[in-house]
């Protein structure tokens, strides 16, 4: 409440034994526990008179929600679609496939398999590849196919 913590508590109750004295201080600490306890009374006692007069009007705000008109339409939907659900549902479980096991793992590849693996395939036209990539509608494949020989390499096969 006050965020005091112990080592200042421990600093108050010392700066009153210094001051009061130690004959008076158990008689004065007697007074302040008795207004403490009068105090936490008093904020009880305002705290349930507030929620005694709040009580009516969170009664009519909840009364002016029940008779929502949109919350009494979507309430009587939702009710009536429970039970389709439940048979949805139903019928979803008694389709479902058994369950399949899991396929085996597979060993890990040794390094002379990847080695001793098949060539790689011969590089494609990355001019074709740009081409199609860039095909319109209303290209015809026939002008890819010239876009491609033309900015190809010649081949300088003998």
């Amino acid at each position: 409440m006050f965020n005091i913590g112990l080592g200042e508590l421990f600093v108050i109750a010392l700066l009153a034994l210094v001051v009061v004295g130690p004959e008076r201080l158990p008689s004065i600490m007697r007074e302040i526990g008795k207004y403490v306890y009068q105090l936490r009374a008093i904020v009880n006692e305002l705290t349930s008179q507030f929620a005694d007069e709040l009580r009516p009007i969170q009664e009519i705000q909840q009364l002016a929600e029940d008779l929502n008109p949109v919350k009494q339409v979507t309430k009587v939907a939702m009710s009536a679609t429970e039970p389709l659900q439940q048979t949805v549902d139903q019928v979803n479980a008694a389709n479902q496939p058994p369950a399949a096991k899991p396929a085996p793992a597979k060993p890990a590849a040794s390094p002379t398999a990847a080695f001793h693996a098949a060539p790689p395939h011969p590089a494609a036209n990355p001019m074709k590849i740009i081409g199609q990539a860039l095909y319109a509608p209303e290209d015809s494949p026939e002008e890819l196919e010239e876009l491609a020989d033309a900015s190809s390499p010649p081949d300088n096969d003998p």
